[in-house]
């Protein structure tokens, strides 16, 4: 497993390396091949010469190295082994090609930062990696970035085939760390409509809600058995909510304390989400927990 690491040593990133040490030492534990890079992006300066020349002299590049490993080492497993690049330019394009060309399987980075990742949260860095992640993704919640094996994951589906792929992550996840999955699906509760002649109107009554929600019931339970392969020996359970699917994500996040949400991502143009509405942008936005991305599988439908 293949994964990178993406830090600008802010104390926002130092809770990327500590799950994504996290992951590779469950990895090593259980003799599985991992290579872990951790990759650190300067931005370049406005006017002035290229700082590549920095990273290209051998005493820079030491003293750089050094710096890197005195912010990190304290916090994670030293003995794992890892590899330290240097990239000067945009952060998501060079996060974005770096993971494409080495064909990584997990991109790491944290919630916020500083720096040449200031403010991931809301739009910048994280989100736009979001949009169109290169593989999967990990957004790491400071306070909940280290991995323990009585992790608990929130498993979001709307049967699409992004989050198809998010339910094979989640479960391929927590059978590295003997976590748990609890899978669920959100039904679109009664909601106000303006009425062409000014009044209120619903969309919906309360018997249909009931037939919606027995409906998703009985799919989301076939899906669950479809799958029964794939979530062997990963112990689950399923629900289904009602609700914005946003808010409803969040709030269950929040009220039962998960470890993770594993979300499927559609990846839209910026505009095109904007436009349409994204479930894994708005609970990415509000961050309630780590949030792990995982884009629909190639030749989906969904990339065309």
């Amino acid at each position: 497993m293949k994964i990178v690491l993406g830090t600008d040593l802010s104390e926002e990133a130092l809770g990327a390396a500590k799950w994504a040490f996290g992951l590779a030492g469950s990895l090593r534990a259980q003799k599985r091949p991992y290579e872990l890079t951790l990759m650190h992006v300067t931005m370049g300066p406005k006017w002035g010469a290229s700082v590549q020349a920095t990273f290209e002299d051998p005493d820079n590049q030491f003293r750089l190295e050094k710096m890197i490993k005195d912010w990190l080492e304290p916090h994670v497993d030293a003995s794992l082994d890892y590899t330290i690049i240097y990239a000067e330019g945009n952060p998501v394009k060079e996060l974005r090609d770096w993971s494409k060309a080495h064909h990584a399987d997990w991109l790491v980075v944290g919630m916020t930062g500083h720096g040449a990742f200031a403010r991931m949260m809301v739009g910048s860095t994280a989100h736009r990696l979001a949009q169109r992640p290169p593989c999967k993704m990990a957004v790491i919640h400071p306070e909940h970035a280290l991995l323990n094996k009585s992790a608990r994951f929130l498993v979001g589906i709307d049967f699409l085939d992004s989050s198809l792929e998010a339910l094979a992550t989640a479960a391929e996840h927590a059978r590295v760390l003997d976590a748990s999955l609890h899978i669920v699906h959100v039904v679109n509760a009664i909601r106000a409509v303006a009425l062409p002649n000014g009044l209120i109107g619903y969309s919906g009554g309360p018997t249909e809600m009931v037939e919606l929600e027995a409906g998703a019931r009985r799919d989301l339970a076939e899906l669950v058995e479809a799958n029964a392969e794939l979530l062997q020996g990963v112990p689950h359970t399923h629900e289904v909510l009602s609700g914005h699917p946003t808010r409803a994500l969040i709030d269950h996040a929040k009220e039962q304390d998960f470890d993770a949400i594993c979300l499927g991502t559609v990846g839209r143009s910026v505009l095109d989400d904007f436009m349409l509405g994204s479930v894994a942008s708005g609970v990415l936005r509000h961050m309630p927990t780590t949030i792990l991305l995982s884009p629909p599988p190639k030749n989906s439908a969904q990339q065309r």
